[in-house]
């Protein structure tokens, strides 16, 4: 699929670099312009979010994304380089990945405090060091070992440069210490980070920090009187939404309603019950992305990431990338029929 690509994207960054010359000759100060309609042309071509200018563009025009928790876990090992590269070969918007911090102060991808569920290891990360975690082989789904090692974080976007999104959960209370490096390797425009603060916290980080990264604020259990001040004083463009059941005034009407008047974008869990609005589409996965569609998502985190875009492809929520292969949906989870 990415053969495909290759060709188009050289000579878009030709493209691109013909088109500022020729308007800068033309029309002062004219390089911004070109460069926002050549990555509008890019996005309507490619059909894949690749930074945050995209991501807005996206929001903008009411285009729902896939976020891939882990990447694609269920073809690689979670939280691995191959289950990222999966994921950008296939178009998805945006990878869920999750950081740990080793003992001499490396972040590395794991989502669990321990190696031991994931890899041929054992111990607290945060105890281990970034050389003793490097030896270890990361398991699949099924806990098979692999030749797969433990990512770095730094690895991590350097794969992801100028490709696809990253969400990276477990950031909160990380944020001095991740800056930095998304610096150093030029990639804020590329990542998410979250967290449960207050509204100011986030205002000014977004001030702060007008390049990137994106910051999403966690909502759960926050007063209904409180939500549209929360949207107001924070400005940011997105917010993930932890839902217990589908009755809470979060998605009611005026829930709806305040996030429609702050211009924010949500961020839904498909996962598990307790986080999924009391749904899971391990279930029933159209029942579960349809209420959440019908309810203003921006972004579904799933596991099911390549049937959840061609779901979305199919009822006119998300370009068809170029090079997209369709994907069967015969096979997703389906609710159990009444005897």
């Amino acid at each position: 699929m990415n053969g495909n690509l290759l060709p188009i994207s050289f000579s878009m960054e030709i493209f691109h670099d013909y088109l500022a010359s020729v308007l800068e000759r033309q029309i002062p100060n004219m390089k911004f312009l070109s460069t926002l309609f050549f990555l509008t042309l890019c996005a309507f071509l490619n059909g894949q979010t690749h930074n945050i200018e995209e991501f807005l563009l996206r929001k903008e025009n009411h285009e729902i994304m896939v976020a891939a928790h882990r990447g694609d876990w269920k073809n690689h090992p979670e939280n691995s380089l191959s289950a990222i590269q999966s994921c950008i070969d296939h178009f998805v918007d945006i990878v869920e990945i999750d950081v740990q911090e080793t003992a001499d102060g490396v972040f590395i991808l794991m989502h669990d405090n321990t190696v031991t569920r994931t890899t041929n290891g054992k111990g607290k990360v945060s105890a281990l060091s970034s050389k003793q975690i490097a030896k270890l082989k990361l398991r699949n789904k099924n806990g098979a070992l692999t030749e797969e090692h433990v990512p770095t974080l730094k690895e991590a976007l350097q794969l992801a440069e100028g490709k696809i999104m990253l969400n990276l959960d477990k950031s909160s209370g990380r944020f001095e210490k991740l800056i930095p490096l998304l610096d150093s390797l030029g990639v804020r425009n590329q990542v998410i980070l979250k967290g449960i603060h207050g509204s100011s916290f986030f205002f000014n980080y977004m001030i702060e920090n007008p390049e990137g990264p994106l910051f999403m604020p966690i909502l759960q259990f926050m007063p209904k009187t409180q939500v549209d001040t929360f949207l107001l004083d924070a400005h940011v463009p997105l917010v993930e939404l932890i839902l217990s059941s589908d009755s809470t005034y979060l998605t009611d009407p005026l829930g709806m309603y305040l996030f429609r008047k702050h211009r924010t974008g949500i961020w839904y869990n498909a996962l598990f019950k307790s986080i999924s609005a009391g749904k899971s589409e391990n279930e029933d996965a159209l029942g579960t992305w349809n209420w959440f569609i019908q309810h203003e998502a921006l972004v579904i985190q799933t596991d099911y990431p390549f049937e959840l875009l061609q779901h979305l492809i199919n009822i006119g929520e998300h370009k068809r990338p170029y090079g997209w292969v369709d994907v069967p949906l015969e096979k997703l989870p389906k609710p159990a029929t009444a005897p």
